[in-house]
């Protein structure tokens, strides 16, 4: 243990793992005040609820300080035992349960490794898992379903390849067992020579122990446990392309013993990435970073803390006292006073077409993690399905950016219009295909409605393209735009005014680099450095596509220019 100087307010983090916990105690300024482990404080949760007193006496020793705030990494967190540890430690501690967060050790390993918003982590241990904190502190995992489902390249997984490989071979060709270096080597590890002892002994085995096999796997490498220890990089890749594909190119993080059995599984998973993405280090232990969220949580509200810490406890709380025997009910007056301090928290409205019939839209829209508000459908006449509550968030927009705001699935309405998008003509060209008059007259008097409804600007509501120009060209250049603005719903360039301009832009066509000015002002994500690049001319593509559909190949012309001038003039 290494103690510093007496502390104001306490602010105490935790990493409960399955074998220990690594605690730190810090003041409000993040000043670390006291540090240490503890193997009785351990998962799963009932041994954790036992240490608990202990581990109160010991920082209590340190300072008599008041508490501030407690933050747990666990394994194995869920929202069940969750509040059932946060009442516990409420109690121990004296801490109200607004003060108190408890998150997975999956969670609090990506704050260890990254800023909210900064980068990825891949953890592979006996299991595997992809974490991302985004700038909104929503948490986003890909993987960690467990050994029946996936968790492929854990050590578990590795441990499973491996003897999977070893049996089939000797089915295939009987006798290969004993010749096989990677088969002596796991039935020397399980003690366990024949099928009937390596069946009892994996029946008798837990998910820790099993995957412990993937340390005789690599510890030497031969044909076959190469090839697994490749595969398994592949199989943590696949998280990393996963995130990168949901959420852009971001830094990535890699933790967990799977990564320290052979350095052919970090190469084969750089080797196996889509794009390049920078490896880096976790920045401080996680207990630690335990304690820097807190502090922020806590700062970022009001300067002496007296708003609720973190939300997700203090529900659980709230649900746990409503429902408890012969407590009193809370009432809650939401009839005698009104705020007009608030807005609604839909500020843009984003339009996509499906590129799939209807009976696949629903499906799509409706059975997966893909959805979005509204569905516009391409009967006769067209129908409007209400898929997500207006106040609820779909899952539409995907990793996007328009003026400042990311993430706009939190903030955003989507409507989805059944569409073919491109068709594949008899020469194997590819055109796109225009909008039904009646499928646009139905969509005008649903934009309008909501816009109304939730105060949405003209100049925030936008396609797909707009916002997802790298991912995304829907809905196209023949979604009609300009309908839209005759109507009233979306800003325009004045035509004039174009007119007026052009002559001076193809007298002298401004740089690049005032393109992707005029871009970002008007709202695009954009690179600002003046270079040609495919980036930079999808960008300008999709605003071809919005205001010059005649042609959107992405060139900076004196026309694209005007348009630009025009339409930020009137900013």
């Amino acid at each position: 243990m290494r103690t510093n100087q007496k502390p104001k307010s306490l602010i105490i983090g935790m990493d409960i793992g399955s074998t220990g916990t690594r605690w730190c105690l810090s003041d409000i300024d993040t000043q670390i005040l006291a540090e240490g482990t503890s193997t009785e404080l351990r998962g799963p949760w009932a041994e954790a609820l036992q240490a608990l007193q202990g581990i109160k006496a010991l920082i209590t020793s340190i300072s008599p300080a008041p508490l501030l705030a407690l933050v747990i990494g666990i394994t194995g967190s869920d929202s069940k035992h969750a509040a059932e540890l946060a009442h516990a430690l409420s109690a121990q501690f004296d801490l109200a349960l607004d003060r108190i967060e408890i998150m997975s050790d999956i969670e609090l390993a990506c704050l260890a490794h990254f800023e909210p918003g900064e980068g990825y982590l891949i953890y592979a241990g006996t299991g595997s898992i992809a974490g991302f904190w985004d700038s909104s502190l929503s948490f986003h995992r890909c993987g960690g379903r467990g050994p029946v489902i996936d968790d492929a390249g854990g050590g578990h997984w590795i441990a499973r390849q491996a003897l999977q490989h070893i049996w089939r071979s000797e089915e295939s060709k009987p006798g290969s067992l004993q010749n096989m270096p990677l088969a002596r080597r796991l039935c020397e590890a399980m003690q366990a020579f024949d099928w009937p002892s390596q069946r009892a002994w994996i029946n008798q085995a837990d998910r820790g122990k099993f995957g412990e096999l993937a340390l005789a796997v690599a510890s030497e490498v031969d044909e076959d446990s190469e090839a697994i220890l490749r595969a398994a990089g592949q199989a943590l890749a696949r998280l990393a392309n996963t995130m990168v594909d949901n959420f852009g190119q971001r830094p990535l993080g890699l933790a967990g013993g799977a990564f320290s059995l052979h350095p052919l599984i970090k190469q084969s998973l750089v080797h196996s990435l889509t794009s390049p993405l920078p490896i880096t280090s976790a920045r401080m232990p996680a207990a630690q970073a335990a304690c820097v969220f807190a502090q922020r949580q806590l700062t970022k509200q009001t300067p002496n803390a007296e708003r609720r810490l973190f939300s997700r406890i203090a529900l659980a709380g709230a649900a746990a006292s409503l429902s408890a025997c012969g407590s009193t009910p809370t009432i809650i007056d939401a009839r005698s006073y009104r705020s007009i301090g608030f807005e609604s928290r839909a500020l843009f409205l984003i339009i996509h077409y499906t590129q799939l019939n209807l009976e696949r839209s629903i499906e799509v829209l409706t059975r997966g993690q893909v959805s979005s508000h509204y569905l516009l459908s391409d009967e006769s006449p067209p129908r409007i399905y209400r898929l997500v509550d207006e106040n609820l968030r779909a899952f539409h927009a995907g990793v996007s950016y328009w003026a400042g705001h990311g993430n706009l699935n939190s903030a955003s309405i989507g409507i989805e219009i059944v569409h073919p998008g491109v068709v594949e003509q008899a020469d194997g060209s590819q055109s796109f295909v225009p909008y039904p008059e009646s499928q646009i007259d139905a969509l005008i008097p649903l934009v309008r409605d909501i816009m109304k409804r939730h105060q949405i600007r003209p100049d925030r509501v936008l396609g797909h393209s707009d916002i997802a120009p790298q991912r995304k060209i829907d809905p196209g250049p023949l979604f009609p735009w300009k309908r839209l603005a005759q109507e009233g719903l979306i800003r325009w360039p004045d035509e004039a005014m174009v007119a007026e301009r052009l002559p001076g832009f193809e007298a002298h066509l401004p740089s690049l680099g005032w393109f992707q000015g005029q871009l970002s002002r008007l709202g695009y994500q954009v690179e600002q450095d003046g270079q040609s690049t495919e980036a930079t001319r999808r960008v300008v593509a999709a605003f071809q596509m919005r205001y010059r559909p005649s042609r959107y190949d992405g060139k900076p012309d004196a026309h694209t220019a005007a348009l630009l001038a025009v339409l930020n003039q009137d900013k």
